[in-house]
């Protein structure tokens, strides 16, 4: 969570999206590029 409050700022929003992708490149995306072949990687 990252809002500290009942408002959630811009901010809040924009810390949040970059903990979210964060998360999403060392999990979904990783996987992903583990089943990649070299082939399916360089394109």
């Amino acid at each position: 969570m990252v809002a500290n409050d009942e408002v959630v700022t811009l901010g809040d929003v924009e810390d949040a999206t970059d903990a979210y992708e964060a998360k999403l490149d060392e999990s979904f995306f990783r996987v992903r590029l583990n089943r990649a072949t070299q082939l399916q990687i360089a394109t």
